[in-house]
């Protein structure tokens, strides 16, 4: 599904699964949980909006979220790698990674969510730095790459090789 620029899609309240999610445009959840399913690599550099929560559960792809969001009701990730490319990626609610959170700033940024879950968490883009300041945050294990052990102290930065 591909939400132009310039374009809204408004989910009315109603709880919807997306393939693919893509596009520069405008989400709009209301109370409403939108469940991403990506089964390819894709990516929405648009703005999901209002309170509800996200749900990504990408299959065999990677779901890249590039635009700064403000839904405040959280993510969860059940399934694939979700990734952000910046602090403003995953809104302002709390995250419970049951998968893999990849953190790829394109430049130096600040990720308030508080992280919970047994999934792994991996930085790339080794000259960005994402700093994890959400307070009693808990994760599990990095990839045996790049390894994260939580819980971290108050804006740690996180600074991994690529």
């Amino acid at each position: 599904m591909a939400v132009a620029s310039g374009a809204t899609l408004d989910l009315n309240n109603y709880d919807q699964t997306a393939r693919n999610l893509s596009g520069a445009g405008n989400v709009t959840l209301g109370s409403a949980m939108l469940t991403e399913n990506a089964v390819s690599d894709t990516t929405f550099s648009g703005t999901l909006e209002r309170d509800r929560r996200t749900d990504p559960k990408p299959g065999s792809g990677v779901f890249t979220l590039s635009g700064s969001n403000s839904y405040s009701g959280g993510t969860t990730i059940s399934a694939g790698t979700l990734m952000a490319q910046n602090g403003a990626a995953l809104g302002t609610g709390a995250v419970a990674n049951n998968a893999a959170l990849r953190l790829d700033f394109a430049q130096n940024g600040t990720l308030a969510n508080v992280l919970s879950g047994s999934g792994t968490l991996n930085k790339g883009r080794a000259a960005a730095l994402a700093t994890l300041t959400g307070a009693g945050s808990r994760e599990g294990a990095g990839d045996g790459q790049r390894r994260v052990r939580w819980p971290l102290p108050r804006a740690v930065p996180l600074m991994l090789p690529a």
